[in-house]
């Protein structure tokens, strides 16, 4: 009885994903009631399995309930699998089937029920393929093949599952490979800074190897780890323009798609409209993301990241009204439970400049929603004070907020005190040439105290600043969020400018 209440505790971990219909006393065979008190937990003992079955007086010894017990062995697995819906496009609990038919199919090979162990067999590696669980493919083949080599030989089903196993044998290898390169680079972005001047990498090795595995193999797990290993390498060298084509070509080939295609679309999406961001094509930008109904995509679970890159291409675009209406659409609860609170905080900095806008006159046609209109500084430093670590990315945006902030209101002695603590802020983290443009625009905002706060004198004296900043390009390479100007500092300088006439 105990491997029959063991298999019962596995059942109750995966219970709730079958549709088990309910017992008919009148109709189901001893097999069946056998099942379904074990399944109920209606015995634990041989004894009490005997008695309900066989009547009262016979024990566990009794050889009938013994023979039954040994088909319940190999027909509780077998009968779980058939309860399992079966189909593609059913995610999870398709791979659970493709497993659990396996290890069912090798339970009746134990017990030399070989007939079924076929047909559990071919269960396994048809849904394996539905979902492209590989190495449950391969195993599931390689069994076929030992079936069709003996017992049940069969020469031209043996050489058909021999290229089957060897087929996804390969499959299996590239996407480990993939996935191993994959995330040993997610590792460098997170740990290295943020143009890796501090790592001495040669990528070609793992460009090449990846570019032969998908010229070779199709599937959504190669589509996704595959290209997003190409995009992130060309985004870690800065390579924006390479990155877009291979972002491109993965979106097409998600496309092709049938497992988890919707998944990989939007992945594939959003890694396009970042890249595009990066370039600058604000126009494609907004043009790729109002393309999302015709990628199925229109109803996605997690619109926020469609939203921040829209926001952002309109303010970049001086489309700075239909930015704020935008910005009507963001529950930041939402966006925590979505995403994190750091995400939701690169919001509350778009706010933060909106708000800006709106005091210097930028918004008169539109009534800005309430986080715009009743922006208050200090309140926002609380609320983002988790970005203040990030001393290359997000913590620009809080300085340069500040300093245009108090500009508007006019509080002139606190600007000048935060001057000298900008200074030494941009020396200490911004004086590598990547970050050149940040360093640049911070010390231009930071001359106003040279010049009297005269926004005539400071626009002709630091014109020689603002023609090298608009030489220069964004090239802070994350994909995260601080490396974007929220809005271009081309733009936001004379916006600055116009807050010192004010």
């Amino acid at each position: 009885m105990d491997q029959l209440l063991e298999l019962k505790t596995g059942y109750d971990k995966i219970g709730h994903l079958l549709e088990l219909p309910p017992a008919d006393k009148d109709n189901d065979s001893l097999l069946d009631q056998f099942f379904y008190l074990v399944i109920g937990g209606e015995v634990l003992t041989d004894a009490e399995a005997s008695a309900k079955l066989y009547g009262s007086g016979k024990n566990g010894s009794y050889a009938p309930y013994q023979k039954l017990k040994s088909k319940l062995k190999v027909y509780l697995p077998y009968r779980l699998c058939q309860l399992v819906p079966q189909g593609p496009g059913e995610g999870r609990i398709s791979i659970f089937s493709a497993r659990m038919h396996l290890l069912s199919a090798r339970t009746c090979m134990a017990s030399n029920k070989i007939m079924a162990a076929e047909w559990l067999l071919l269960e396994a590696f048809r849904l394996g393929k539905t979902v492209e669980q590989f190495r449950v493919v391969k195993e599931a083949a390689g069994e076929l093949c030992e079936l069709y080599a003996g017992p049940l030989y069969n020469l031209s089903e043996f050489f058909k599952y021999r290229k089957e196993f060897q087929q996804n044998a390969e499959l299996e290898k590239a996407v480990g490979t993939l996935q191993l390169h994959y995330y040993n680079l997610r590792g460098v972005e997170i740990k290295k800074d943020r143009r890796l001047q501090t790592l001495d990498t040669n990528f070609q090795p793992i460009i090449d190897e990846t570019m032969a595995l998908l010229k070779k193999h199709n599937g959504s797990k190669v589509v996704n780890y595959g290209y997003g290993l190409l995009q992130s390498i060309f985004i870690l060298k800065g390579d924006f323009a390479t990155a877009r084509e291979y972002a491109e070509e993965a979106l097409e080939k998600a496309k092709e798609l049938t497992y988890l295609k919707r998944g990989i679309l939007a992945i594939k999406l959003s890694s396009l409209i970042l890249i595009l961001s990066k370039l600058g094509k604000y126009e494609e930008c907004l043009s790729l993301i109002n393309r999302r109904e015709d990628l199925g995509l229109a109803q996605s679970s997690s619109p926020y990241v469609y939203l921040f890159y829209r926001i952002l291409s309109l303010l970049a675009l001086g489309r700075y009204e239909e930015s704020v209406a935008e910005s009507g659409r963001i529950d930041l609860e939402e966006v925590e439970k979505l995403h994190s609170a750091e995400y939701a905080a690169s919001f509350r900095v778009i706010f933060a400049y909106q708000h800006v806008l709106g005091r210097l006159g930028y918004l008169d046609q539109i009534d800005p929603p309430k986080q715009v209109k009743k922006f208050r500084f200090n309140r926002f430093m609380n609320q983002v004070q988790l970005l203040e670590k990030n001393k290359q990315g997000y913590n620009i945006h809080l300085r340069i907020i500040e300093l245009i902030y108090l500009a508007v209101n006019k509080k002139y002695d606190t600007f000048i005190d935060k001057t000298e603590g900008v200074e030494k802020y941009v020396v200490r983290y911004l004086s590598k040439p990547d970050h050149q443009r940040n360093g640049l625009f911070l010390k231009m905002l930071a001359s106003a105290t040279k010049h009297n706060f005269d926004p005539e004198v400071i626009a002709q004296e630091e014109q020689e600043s603002f023609d090298t900043l608009k030489s220069l390009d964004n090239v802070a390479f994350l994909m995260d969020l601080p490396s974007t100007e929220f809005i271009p500092y081309d733009q936001l300088w004379p916006i600055f400018l116009a807050a010192l006439k004010e």
